[in-house]
């Protein structure tokens, strides 16, 4: 009886020993630091591409992935050159995780437009208008310019028009004050005429339509 308690309990030791093992030699921080920076910015490639090719859960653990793995350096000197955590919120969005997409969006709302206008347009979702106005206040441009910023990654087809569209949005539905109703009339004039293109707010064009077909009753 009593050998047969050593062996169960010898047994039970190695296995704890081989999962253990198990988990350390497939741990993502072990894997990403014996490849170096290489195989992080791989990682982000690939998770791009499942982003782009719609596979936005599969996207999202590759991002998840890239995060977990311990490489600290390049989390931080590189996720708004490489779009690691932008994409990971669109990964996200897209998924319908849309309070994780936030928390990403804003580590670099004020340096990257595709993290502004990905945080806006929850907080537009949110109803808090000002709060989504506000994730433009580095992208002051925006309120007197017609295209000022280029795009850095493919999540919006034009990231001026996009941006000028929820910007009209949150005027539109803040309470009617002048300030509100200028910045309404402003970015309305930046984007009168490309109500069609792919990938507008729905709720946007039918305001859009209705503000035009107003104006053309009155002419």
């Amino acid at each position: 009886m009593r050998n047969n308690f050593f062996l169960t309990l010898l047994f039970f030791s190695l296995f704890a020993i081989s999962c253990n093992k198990i988990d350390t030699d497939s741990n993502p921080s072990r894997l990403f630091q014996a490849g170096g920076r290489a195989a992080s910015e791989s990682a982000v490639g690939e998770a791009w591409s499942s982003l782009y090719a719609g596979d936005h859960e599969a996207a999202a653990a590759k991002f998840a992935a890239v995060l977990g793995s311990g490489d600290e350096d390049f989390i931080a000197e590189q996720s708004a050159a490489t779009g690691l955590r932008c994409g990971f919120g669109y990964s996200l969005l897209r998924a319908g995780r849309n309070d994780e997409a936030l928390y990403q969006f804003e580590f670099e709302a004020d340096r990257l437009i595709e993290s502004a206008i990905g945080a806006a347009g929850i907080y537009l979702a949110r109803r808090e208008y000002a709060e989504c106005e506000r994730k433009f206040a580095a992208f002051d441009k925006l309120y007197y310019e017609s295209s000022p910023y280029a795009r850095n990654f493919k999540v919006c087809v034009n990231v001026n028009l996009e941006a000028h569209k929820i910007l009209f949005l949150a005027y539109y539905y803040m309470p009617r004050t002048p300030a509100a109703a200028a910045g309404m009339k402003t970015q309305y004039s930046f984007i009168a005429g490309n109500t069609s293109e792919t990938g507008i707010n729905e709720s946007a064009d039918k305001i859009f339509l209705k503000i035009i077909q107003g104006e053309a009753n009155t002419k």
